[in-house]
């Protein structure tokens, strides 16, 4: 499993354990372990706590694998619930990248190197507290590679300044653990060795507090955000669906697997083929 979950006292540990040193993400290998870990932790009534974290030292993740993405037969982005036999795939994928899945609990992320595309995503989502590394780099640089055109827009702008997410969002920028701290996205930078330390000490407080006022807190601050945000991912998926197979898409991910520099056309998508593949 590449989603490892260990428990030591009161506070939970996740940790991403992807393809690569990268710790790249793609549904059978991180995506679905992380949604049965984040599952497994709410339901564990003796953590009250939990860190997420990546494996190795040069990235928390660096987001989806599109190796592994431009392999789909059917494209980027179509859901993927064959993949595993026994199971609701794609409901679970759904769910964790809409940030559904209901985490009552406190989570703090402790984030090292890259951390970009769904792994911001998932920050966004899902951390209530952000240490980070000095050399942790945050961003959504799918643009540069024409994959999806909204993806977790509605919470970028809601964190960050409109100047800040706009120009993050548009240029595909990286932005530093400095940056984010001055922004209010990261609560502490920690040095890169003692980053799970801070992480623990951080949740060691916290779990120090009666578990049920701690939910009880996180249920009302979250309450509001929630309302917001679904109706604001109504809008979201207007931008985001209709460009899972257009040619762009297409063209950004085999030119990230090719290793060069994408030739977008800005060509609309064309109507299904009889296959229901949507041809370029």
């Amino acid at each position: 499993m590449a989603v490892s979950y260990t428990r030591e006292e009161r506070i939970a540990t996740l940790c991403i354990d992807g393809r690569t040193e990268r710790n790249l993400m793609a549904p059978d290998t991180v995506y679905l372990p992380l949604y049965d870990a984040l599952c497994e932790y709410e339901a564990d009534d003796d953590a009250w706590c939990a860190i997420l974290t990546g494996a190795g030292t040069e990235a928390f993740s660096a987001g989806g694998d599109l190796v592994a993405y431009e392999k789909f037969d059917e494209g980027y982005g179509r859901e993927v619930s064959g993949m595993l036999e026994g199971r609701n795939a794609a409901r679970s994928l759904h769910s964790l990248f809409e940030g559904e899945v209901q985490i009552t609990k406190p989570m703090v992320f402790a984030v090292h190197g890259l951390c970009l595309g769904a792994a911001t995503a998932f920050v966004m989502s899902y951390a209530d507290i952000v240490i980070a590394a000095p050399d942790a780099r945050f961003g959504l640089p799918e643009i540069k590679w024409g994959v999806g055109a909204g993806v977790a827009a509605v919470r970028l702008q809601r964190l960050l300044p409109w100047p800040i997410a706009m120009d993050l969002y548009l240029t595909g920028r990286l932005m530093d653990a400095e940056e984010a701290f001055r922004h209010g996205w990261v609560n502490e930078i920690a040095p890169k060795e003692g980053l799970m330390d801070a992480a623990r000490a951080k949740a060691q407080v916290i779990v120090e507090n009666p578990p049920d006022h701690i939910r009880a807190a996180k249920a009302i601050m979250m309450s509001d955000r929630r309302a917001s945000l679904a109706a604001a991912r109504e809008i979201e998926s207007m931008g985001v669906d209709p460009f899972f197979d257009h040619p762009d898409t297409r063209e950004g991910i085999r030119a990230f697997v090719e290793k060069r520099k994408p030739v977008f056309t800005g060509r609309k998508r064309r109507a299904p083929t009889a296959a229901g593949v949507l041809s370029e």
